[in-house]
């Protein structure tokens, strides 16, 4: 590392695959006062390390982050930041291990047995930098990793200040971040853009710190937390993050070889357009700011073509917790005419249109994140996520046809949620095992901001502290420590157990997980004339045919985006109805909901195939 007046530090847990856009866009923002500053992607190093110790004994990428979601924070509370003992560590092992098995529970003690050496190296390595501040950017499991190293920082070198932001730093988190952990000279709360050029000017003339919004900070024995205001950032004030440290250190990592796609990350909007609907009641996505501002069209562009240039990278992520819809119009048809071409990541709704999806296709979006959560319209009219079960299936089958890889979640344990729709939705999944699977089933969780955070008595569940793991990381007798946190534990006031009604649902999954796997399992039509076959594959490898005439084929691809039996009759020709009447119309659409090749949803029947790949070839059917 280069000498630098400050360093931007960000700690595991975070993907590897992907440099840090939080300490990206402070680095873009201190070069842009004009303040000497460098940043250090030292989970890459820790990775790193890891693989260096462990051999062939590490864990697959997606593991390892896996172990660090769950047991990141606990992996690096070691001394000084937490004197371990004995019988912490065996009751420790007993809970957890009983949960994620013994292999795992014994993989994360090995791990962190190596934490120790690798904070005293990457010590010397900012220190051996000169730097006079050095900044955490912290965000859900980064917690405790970033206040052991700075711990260790500030006992080397006292007069070297520390100053902690991100979203870990939001609200009470943060005043209660400074009021815990004296080694923290400053606390930024909140966006970043209007004070951080200031804070480091001043930290770094040593001069007493301007009382700016959101900040905590230290003036003598006296703290100040200043409250924090309402946004006050345009997006076009924010600048394109600087990522090239994260190349350099990434290539000289043992594991560069290994990472199929480097992602870059980049923000184009903040807030969620839909929560200022409806916001969803178990999102804390937003925190405490769900205005919603974007950057406008024309900078996206010319920005995401100065990522692609600058690092050499065509695969974007757009962090946005929603996307902009307005870039449907007129950013994603503008890419698809570029000459340079992305891939793009992005996370939109269920409700977008087959043509839209097909736009953002076009213009480069490969993979995308849908808030689906259920395939239960009660359950969802419950999150208020203003989606419908026939909405969620009929996405997932338009990305199968587009060739959008699809992230989504299944989410289960809502209080007031109809049990008996669990039977249900397990008797649904079979009817789209040629859909691409969500993660394994979630059990709901409680996050500070969410609606079920902030009113839980309105929704029927009982706030009962912290995480179990709490009691392992830090002092539980801390009067801070509930204001420190962001994931909490509850209870239904009702004493509902959604373990147990939620099994077949899982269950379900894990069969489809499996026959997801196995690479053969379709349900797709193609049109022979006039006439429509449909070649079925869900059950088994050996394919069942159903073969649809020209006017039953009409009406099975007329349910392509959902329609009712009435808006089906109304759409057909004055020669077809002589042919047809409602009443037979809804009696052969029936027919294909008991085959399982359509979905009904009150009055709505939607098909389910996909339009088959031209290249396909089946060799026998069946009528």
């Amino acid at each position: 590392m280069r000498p630098a007046e400050v360093v931007l530090v960000s700690m595991p847990w975070t993907p590897i695959r992907a440099p840090s856009i939080q300490i990206g866009i402070i680095k873009a923002l201190l070069d842009r006062a004009g303040i000497d500053a460098e940043t250090a992607h030292l989970y890459v190093t820790f990775y790193d390390y890891l693989a260096d110790k462990l051999g062939n004994g590490l864990p697959g990428l997606d593991e390892l982050e896996s172990y660090g979601w769950t047991f990141g924070e606990w992996m690096f509370a070691v001394p000084p930041f937490r004197i371990q003992n004995e019988m912490d560590d065996a009751r420790f092992r007993l809970k957890f291990a009983r949960r994620h098995g013994e292999r795992t529970v014994n993989r994360v003690f090995q791990m962190r047995r190596l934490v120790p050496e690798f904070l005293c190296h990457r010590v010397d390595e900012i220190l051996n930098a000169e730097p006079s501040v050095v900044g955490f950017s912290s965000t859900f499991s980064q917690n405790v990793p970033s206040l052991a190293l700075a711990k260790l920082l500030k006992a080397r070198k006292p007069k070297l200040k520390i100053v902690f932001g991100g979203s870990n730093c939001e609200g009470p988190m943060g005043a209660a971040m400074h009021r815990m952990f004296p080694w923290i000279d400053v606390v930024v709360r909140g966006e970043a853009e209007h004070v951080v050029s200031t804070v480091f000017r001043e930290l770094l003339a040593g001069r007493p710190l301007t009382a700016q919004p959101g900040l905590c900070f230290r003036n003598g024995e006296s703290a100040t937390v200043v409250p924090e205001s309402a946004p006050r950032v345009t997006m076009s004030e924010v600048p394109l993050p600087a990522y090239q440290e994260y190349f350099e250190r990434l290539g000289q990592s043992s594991l560069f070889e290994k990472i199929e796609k480097v992602w870059l990350p980049y923000e184009t909007a903040r807030g969620c357009w839909w929560g200022l609907k409806h916001l969803c009641t178990f999102c804390a996505a937003n925190g405490q700011t769900v205005t919603f501002r974007s950057k406008p069209e024309a900078q996206v562009f010319d920005e995401l073509l100065e990522l692609r240039r600058r690092y050499g990278v065509a695969n974007v992520w757009f962090v946005d917790n929603i996307l902009d819809e307005r870039y449907l119009r007129g950013l994603f048809p503008k890419l698809s005419e570029h000459a340079e071409k992305l891939s793009i990541f992005v996370e939109t709704r269920a409700h977008i249109s087959k043509l839209h999806l097909g736009t953002m296709r076009d213009g480069g979006v490969v993979m995308a994140q849908i808030g689906i959560e259920s395939f239960s319209t009660p359950i969802l009219k419950l999150m208020d996520k203003g989606t419908t079960a026939l909405q969620n299936i009929r996405i997932l089958k338009w990305c199968a046809e587009l060739g959008i890889k699809v992230f989504w979640n299944l989410l289960y344990g809502f209080p007031g949620e109809p049990t008996g729709e669990y039977q249900r939705m397990s008797d649904l999944i079979p009817c789209l095992f040629h859909l691409e699977p969500p993660n394994p089933p979630l059990r709901l969780r409680l996050d500070r901001f969410s609606p079920y955070h902030n009113d839980p008595a309105k929704y029927g569940i009982e706030v009962t502290g912290p995480l179990p793991i709490t009691r392992f990381i830090f002092d539980e007798n801390s009067p801070d420590i509930r204001d420190l946190q962001y994931f909490f534990s509850f209870r239904y006031a009702d004493g509902r157990d959604p373990e147990i009604y939620a099994k077949p649902l899982k269950d379900a999954w894990a069969s489809w997980r499996d026959r997801w796997r196995q690479g053969q399992c379709q349900l797709v039509h193609r049109v022979e004339g006039g006439d429509l076959r449909i070649i079925d594959q869900r059950a088994s490898t050996e394919p069942v045919f159903y073969d649809l005439g020209p006017l039953e084929a009409k009406l099975y691809l007329a349910c392509e985006g959902g329609a009712s039996a009435k808006g089906i009759w109304n759409s057909l020709t004055k020669e077809e109805r002589s042919k047809t009447s409602p009443s037979s119309i809804t009696e052969l659409l029936d027919r294909l909901v008991t085959q399982r090749l359509m979905f009904k949803e009150q009055e709505l029947y939607l098909s389910l195939s996909v339009e088959e790949d031209r290249n396909c070839k089946h060799e026998r059917s069946h009528s």
